[in-house]
Parts: structure tokens; sequence; C-alpha cells
């Protein structure tokens, strides 16, 4: 088993490959981890396309967080994020997923991407990566994450990061009125974050190949843009299935404006759970992501440790 020491985002790591498929992460600080690729079909043409990153050894008290995708986002931009958290002691999973686009899924554009997430749920399960699960969603993540927490018992806490549907109206008329904001927000810092990295032709090989994976979300995505969902119908069901709620708001969204979001979980902020203001742009999982994660990680203990201090409700 051959070793490289490497320089990465949170500093200088050595890194074991076992083989093609799975590597160990050795930090100069925190957790060792593991990063499995993940490659599972599901029948019909389905693939789920992932990583998983896990410490190597357990925590006492062990917790895990399943990322969503935003529209246009491939699983591979949250890698480095993943990796910290698994640093940090939390067993992380990002995803793909492919499939022949059918009735089911025009009817339900978020149908492949939460069968994708439960399945990496599955692959978990299978080889024994236990803990308290949080499921965290970005931009139109946000709302697939929702749909996960409803749907699988499994899911113990909700956070969504500069989620979509808050703010629901004409959401991707706002897409195109920003589009300047988005361009010096977004595309341009892309470029930038991409020629800084050593190994920048690699990462751009991996997102373009990603992108190519990941057809089906990108379709499905864009299409659940354009009917303007609303995410409070889904933290309604969320609040009845008591299941913890955070909420990161990026004051820079380039997207979704501030004080309109704001204005909208002033009208009912019990629904919206607990929200904290982030100094940070609509892209702050991916470019600023040692940050995101600590934020991530420290919001998913503090949900924790609210629901463990709650008192059960009266049944």
């Amino acid at each position: 088993m051959g070793y490289s020491t490497e320089e990465g985002v949170s500093g200088r790591f050595r890194r074991f490959r076992e083989n093609s498929k799975s590597e160990i992460i050795v930090p100069e600080s925190g957790h060792d981890y593991r990063i499995d690729r993940i490659k599972s079909r599901l029948g019909f043409g389905a693939t789920v396309r992932g990583h998983l990153f896990y410490p190597v050894d357990s925590p006492d008290d062990p917790m895990r967080a399943l990322f969503t995708n935003g529209f246009s986002t491939t699983e591979r931009a949250y890698h480095d994020n993943a990796g910290e958290m698994a640093r940090l002691g939390v067993a992380a999973a990002t995803y793909n997923m492919r499939r022949v686009i059918n009735l089911h899924d025009i009817k339900n554009p978020l149908r492949a991407a939460t069968d994708g997430g439960r399945e990496m749920l599955n692959i978990m399960d299978e080889r024994e990566i236990i803990g308290e699960t949080t499921v965290m969603g970005h931009s139109m993540g946000g709302i697939v994450a929702a749909t996960i927490a409803i749907l699988d018992k499994r899911i113990d806490y909700y956070l969504g990061d500069a989620i979509a549907g808050i703010e629901h109206e004409n959401i991707w008329k706002q897409h195109l009125y920003n589009r300047n904001r988005i361009i010096k927000g977004i595309i341009l810092p892309l470029f930038t974050m991409l020629a800084k990295r050593k190994d920048r032709l690699q990462t751009a090989y991996e997102y373009g190949a990603d992108f190519i994976h990941n057809p089906t979300l990108i379709a499905l995505q864009g299409l659940m843009l354009c009917r303007g969902p609303k995410i409070t119908h889904y933290l309604k069901v969320l609040n009845n299935l008591d299941i913890p709620i955070a909420l990161l708001l990026q004051e820079r969204d380039e997207f979704f404006a501030l004080d309109r979001q704001q204005s909208i979980i002033d009208q009912e902020p019990a629904l919206f759970g607990m929200v904290k203001k982030v100094a940070g742009a609509h892209m702050h999982p991916n470019f600023q992501p040692i940050e995101n994660a600590r934020l991530r990680f420290e919001t998913a203990l503090e949900l924790r440790d609210k629901k463990r201090n709650d008192p059960p409700l009266a049944s």
C-alpha cells in the first residue's frame, strides 16, 4: 500500500491508496478517515455513483451526514466539505444519480435524487457506518433533503444551506434576472478556485466527468425549479414528524435575497427551526468548504443536543 504526502484545503495530509476504490487520509490533526468510491445499480438502467468519507475509528458518539446536491452541482464539488466533516469525526456521503427519465419522474422530479440518497444510506448501513443522521441539502438539494427526511425514518435532523423554496415565486426567473451577479459571484470564483489548486487539471476533469454522469438530477431539478417549489410545505411535515430543523442563510446569496427570505421566515419563525446567518455567498459550501463544513458540524451538534435536552412531546 503506497502513500503520498500532499497539501489540501485543510492542510498537509498523507494519502494511503489501498486500491482504485478505497484510500485512507491521515491529516495532521483530527480523525484519520477512509474514502470509498461507490457505484450501485438499482435496476432499469439506474445507477448511483458517490463517495463515502468516514473515520477509520468510529467516535464514541457517532454521527453521519448525507449531502444532497444543488441544481447543476456535481457531488465532486462537495468532496472537500465531506472530507473535513470526516476529519471532525462525522461520516459523510455524497452522490450522483443517473437513470432514464420516466413519466413518474415528470410527475415527481425529486424521485430520482430521493432514491439515490436512500440507496447511499443503505450502503452506509451495510458497511456498519452508523450514527444519528443529518441530511444536509444545498440550494435545490434542500428540497431533496427535506423529501428524504420525510420518507426515511433513519433521518434524525435536517439542515438546509442556502436552500431554494423560501422565496419561492418565479425562482427560475430570479436566476435569469440575477445572471450578472451569478457570473461575478459563481462562475468567476469557480475558475479562480480551480486555477489555484495544485491538482487543478485532475479536479477540472473530475468535475466534468461528474457533470456528464449527472444529467438526470440536473434535468429534473431544473424542472422542479420551473414549478416554483415552496419549502414551507416540507418543513411543516418535518415539524409534525418532530425532526429538528436548521437553516443557513447566506448573506450575499446571488439567487435568493436575504431580506425577502427573512421577511418570510419572520411570519412563522417556529416553522423554520434554528436559523443562522452566514457571511457567505450561495456557493459557500463549495468555495469555502472548510469553514462551511465546520459550521455544518457545529450546527448538527446543536440540533442533536437540543433534541436530547428537550422533553419528549406528550402522546
